[in-house]
């Protein structure tokens, strides 16, 4: 048997992220006898009080500040980052993890793939994948751009999360209406605008591991409508799909066309 030394060096994780998902994650650290060290913008989040509970730290600090973050990093000797899979933790934990020289399953050069909207759907539409018909606009856009496309469609900031700036236009005009409104927290003064599809929506989770996609649950999207301008609010997650066996095969296919496309092999 192999001896297990009496004194072993201390494994350090940043976790990015403290709102109340992060806090069993730091609990479970800690009971794998690794010390956990959270990082968020919002001061007294429960999962910095759940870090220093357990011996680790926590740090008051925006998530998109990857240089005060890599500044951590060296001082508390952090070995490995994660965190919740959202689009903009994502990006952060990318870019971080590339200047820290941490282990990562993505590099910043794979990001436009999973974040910026305009390159996802035209990867979708190289790969054969069903999306929405959609162009790229800039704000001084022709009306000639909009050929072959129908109306109602939806504008949206091509590098925004959580829904942000979507709006429901009806012609041109309703676009440059909308136009500034759209990207106004956008660092891309761009939007994409594509046909409106009210259909079905799903909630898929999925994991990738050794280069194969596996899909941990299939939800449905319960919308709400509440503004005529506005995409339809979803109110909840039901799991299963009532459609599942209707979609389960076409999806993972679908992912594993696209991680094949972008290379991610992992997370």
């Amino acid at each position: 048997y192999e001896r297990i030394p009496a004194v072993m060096e201390t494994k350090n994780l940043l976790i990015l992220g403290a709102l109340e998902e992060f806090v069993p994650l730091a609990a479970l650290a800690e009971k794998k006898g690794i010390r956990p060290c959270v990082i968020d913008g919002n001061p007294g989040a429960p999962a910095k009080l759940e870090a220093l509970k357990r011996g680790g730290a926590a740090y008051d600090i925006d998530v998109r500040d990857t240089e005060k973050i890599v500044r951590v990093i060296k001082e508390e000797n952090i070995t490995a980052i994660t965190t919740a899979y959202s689009d903009l933790l994502l990006e952060c934990m990318v870019r971080i993890a590339h200047a820290a020289g941490l282990p990562c399953h993505l590099v910043p050069s794979q990001l436009p793939w999973y974040r910026d909207k305009n390159v996802t759907n035209r990867t979708l539409e190289e790969l054969g994948i069903g999306t929405p018909k959609s162009v790229h606009l800039q704000k001084d856009f022709p009306d000639s751009a909009l050929a072959g496309l129908s109306f109602p469609m939806v504008i949206k900031p091509v590098d925004m999360y959580g829904s942000r700036g979507l709006i429901i236009v009806n012609s041109p005009e309703d676009i440059r209406a909308h136009f500034d409104s759209c990207c106004s927290t956008s660092e891309n003064k761009t939007v994409l605008a594509e046909e409106y599809n009210p259909d079905h929506e799903f909630n898929i989770q999925a994991f990738v591991r050794n280069g194969t996609v596996r899909i941990l649950g299939l939800a449905d999207r319960e919308k709400t409508f509440h503004d005529p301008k506005e995409i339809p609010l979803s109110t909840r997650n039901i799991y299963p799909s009532r459609l599942i066996r209707f979609v389960y095969d076409d999806a993972l296919s679908a992912l594993a066309r696209y991680i094949k496309k972008t290379g991610q092999t992992e997370g």
